[in-house]
């Protein structure tokens, strides 16, 4: 097992994190954004060891190429190939292969993420800060950084079918939250 170690870009990282190696990954450039942008990287890899997508990474390394000749529900043919941080207990417990499958599902998973949390954004700058939805959307993609990986057209589709029917439902809800806590006050 070591040897198949070696194999693998086993560049040490100075300090603590001696216990580091590198398994390739192609995600999508949206999901490599996000992991640079939320956590450390240098010129090898990206360290996700203390990112919760590390979580997921974990349950998707194997010992052996795994391929299971179905439909992958994302292509990555415009996929960048790139290299993330495990540790080294990880790969021999697990192994160092995570699948074409695996890899599709965690970009999807990342991207997503991010989308969700773009709208979460645009939601409260609209009924808080009154910013007008379009407004708001153009300001949060750019915000993240992501114009290139997420479109406008389609951030705003996704925002009607998913947000925009729960911010009269979210107003209500702080408000009954902030008349429950100002009785709180006067009862002491």
């Amino acid at each position: 097992m070591i040897d198949m170690i070696d194999k693998i870009d086993s560049t040490k990282r100075r300090g603590r994190r001696d216990n580091m190696v590198t398994v390739d990954c192609v995600l999508t450039q949206g999901a490599w954004h996000v992991l640079r942008r939320d956590n450390p990287h240098d010129g090898t890899g990206v360290d996700i060891t203390k990112s919760p997508w590390y979580t997921m990474v974990r349950l998707m390394l194997r010992r052996e190429e795994v391929t299971r000749g179905g439909y992958v529900g994302m292509k990555l043919t415009d996929g960048v190939a790139g290299k993330l941080y495990v540790t080294l207990d990880d790969v021999r417990r697990l192994g160092h292969y995570i699948s074409t499958e695996n890899m599709a599902h965690l970009s999807c998973a990342i991207t997503g993420r991010e989308r969700e949390q773009i709208c979460e954004e645009v939601r409260m700058a609209k009924v808080f800060g009154g910013l007008p939805r379009d407004t708001a959307i153009d300001y949060f993609i750019m915000k993240h950084g992501m114009e290139e990986e997420i479109q406008y057209s389609t951030l705003r589709k996704w925002y009607q079918r998913h947000y925009a029917n729960t911010e009269e439902g979210f107003i209500k809800d702080y408000q009954h939250i902030m008349h429950w806590k100002a009785g709180q006050k006067r009862d002491k």
